[in-house]
Parts: C-alpha cells; structure tokens; sequence
C-alpha cells in the first residue's frame, strides 16, 4: 500500500512540476530517489532494464533531460566525459573519492563563500565538487568497492 501511495505522490510532484509522469520518468526518479550514488545515466539503465525489458538508453537519457531541465533532479558535471544525477536539488556540495568513484554529499553554506570578482555577473547556478579519498579508502576498505 505504502509503494502505491509512493508512485502517486510522484506523480503528483511530476505534475506540479509540469511534468507529464511517463512510466519511465517515475521509474528513472523512483531510482535516484532510492539509491543516492549519484548514478550515470548508463547505470540507471543497466539498473532498470531487467525491470522494463523494453527500456532503451535514450528513453533514460530523455527522461533525465527533462527531469533536469525541471528543476526534479540535478545534473553533475564532476568529470568532463561521465554525467551522474542527484535527485537532491538543494545547494549541497560534493564530494568523488579517486579510489572507489563514489560521490558523497555535503552540506554548504553558499551565502558566505565571498564572490566580489563576479560583481555585475548574473550567478545562474552554484556547484562545489572536492575530489580526494574517502574514509573508507583511507583505511583500505575493500568491500567498499567502486560504485556511483
């Protein structure tokens, strides 16, 4: 009953957000709201094609597009040739350890990061990313494993 309710208020959300609520639009966003890994479009995919055998990759990357072009989830360019998406939308900043590829969230205050050089310039979109090792690579973690 619970999943139900879930589904509906997706739905819900993706019309009020002017969004038609497609299958594989609720599908794609069920999965980025469960699964916080900060996934790459092909992950999504190979994640959810076995549950919709039809599903192809451009159907993901569509919904992903319009997803992202309405405001539902954020796109994150933290490596110029692999796209993840965070269904968090808030200003947060992030966080990729260079061992596993993991990409962790964390919390910014970006009222008070100073920005004088950019008087005059109009700021459409703030994004903070920290690359390093996580603390679980940091202790040598081999069931952590590299994922999303």
């Amino acid at each position: 009953m619970r999943i139900v309710k879930f589904a509906e208020d997706l739905k819900e959300f993706l019309r009020s957000r002017g969004v038609r609520p497609s299958y594989v639009r609720l599908k794609v966003l069920q999965y980025l709201l469960t699964e916080k890994t900060h996934p790459t479009a092909e992950e999504i995919y190979r994640a959810l094609v076995s549950e919709i055998p039809t599903l192809s990759r451009a159907s993901v990357y569509n919904a992903l597009a319009v997803l992202s072009e309405a405001g539902v989830v954020q796109a994150l360019t933290i490596e110029r040739h692999e796209g993840r998406y965070d269904a968090k939308v808030g200003e947060h900043g992030h966080f990729q350890c260079e061992v596993c590829g993991r990409v962790y969230d964390f919390s910014v205050d970006f009222g008070s990061l100073r920005h004088e050089a950019l008087e005059g310039f109009l700021v459409k979109r703030r994004d903070l990313y920290f690359r390093g090792i996580c603390p679980e690579c940091q202790k040598g973690g081999e069931s952590h494993g590299k994922s999303g």
